[in-house]
């Protein structure tokens, strides 16, 4: 029987190495996790935990998801926090803990913004005992970009989840544009894929692709689109056929769609853009959002979006 996996809506790794340290070897990028029919993904989008996040109804708004959908494993997609410090930060891992679900992280653009160290939130995401993520100790753009092998009874890798950090804030032309996954990411990522495993990708900032698949379908597969911002600045390389699009997608034309395909990649899942949990199909790769997880959303309560919900998990 086909394995199947449902989501809920470089021989030489690397030519380069860590600081004073050796070249890291393949193992150092993978975490493992025994696959069955009916594994399930849960998705955790822009949780966004700040020094304002009322902490118990939070948690309690998680373990009711987790309740309720049994997952396998969560995936934290990027901007779990925000402007947060240590001890909302360390409050926010020590719930996602108390779920006792295996739970892989990648970062967004926020991560990093609060009143603690990159190392403290390094330490933090790879430390607990559920916790599958990985920093590996190299210099390929980014920190969490690693993948989590699903492992059948035979020992043979029946999915990969892979999870690449998109990165935060750059400056092009003098003013602050979002990051987009380098050429080194792509390298490890079609590395790591040299098996043709059939794979995921998460990652936190979309790729051009989801604005090409847009000009192809509005309406996508599923989901709705209820991003009040638009995108409108664009780099040379945009082949859009709009003017601006609901979301907000890296800077630069990545080429990890391209290796994506090649490598045999199912779909990609983002975050970002909080109120869209939309899902196209592009060149035949399926590209989904996770909508905001949480009930901290800007939109909620405006009566002109006609769309009063609170996020959930996608």
């Amino acid at each position: 029987m086909k394995a199947t996996l449902f989501l809920l809506l470089p021989a030489l790794l690397l030519a380069s190495c860590g600081e004073g340290g050796l070249p890291p070897e393949r193992e150092d990028y993978v975490s493992s996790l025994s696959f069955h029919e009916g594994f399930k993904v849960l998705q955790l989008a822009d949780l966004h935990w700040d020094k304002g996040t009322p902490i118990e109804e939070e948690r309690a708004y998680l373990r009711s998801i987790v309740e309720r959908e049994s997952p396998d494993l969560l995936v934290l997609s990027g901007d779990n926090v925000l402007g947060a410090d240590a001890y909302v930060a360390e409050k926010l891992y020590e719930t996602i803990e108390s779920l006792e679900v295996p739970y892989a992280v990648t970062y967004g653009n926020h991560d990093y913004q609060g009143t603690y160290s990159p190392d403290f939130m390094d330490r933090l995401v790879t430390s607990g005992d559920h916790s599958l993520t990985k920093i590996v100790d190299d210099d390929v753009h980014g920190a969490t970009n690693y993948a989590v092998e699903l492992t059948d009874e035979n020992g043979s890798i029946a999915w990969r989840i892979n999870l690449i950090d998109s990165g935060s804030l750059i400056v092009e032309s003098g003013s602050y544009v979002y990051d987009y996954v380098r050429e080194d990411q792509t390298d490890l990522y079609k590395e790591l894929q040299n098996d043709g495993a059939p794979n995921l990708l998460f990652f936190h900032i979309p790729l051009y692709e989801w604005a090409y698949a847009y000009d192809q379908s509005t309406e996508g597969l599923l989901g709705e689109i209820h991003e009040p911002a638009t995108w409108e600045s664009r780099n040379e390389d945009f082949e859009g056929e709009k003017e601006s699009y609901p979301f907000f997608a890296g800077q630069v034309h990545s080429t990890l769609f391209e290796a994506a395909k090649e490598r045999n990649c199912k779909g990609m899942f983002v975050g970002h853009d909080h109120s869209n949990d939309w899902v196209s199909s592009y060149e035949g790769v399926t590209l989904g959002y996770g909508v905001k997880t949480g009930r901290g959303l800007y939109y909620a309560n405006d009566p002109e979006q006609g769309w009063p919900r609170v996020g959930y998990a996608s």
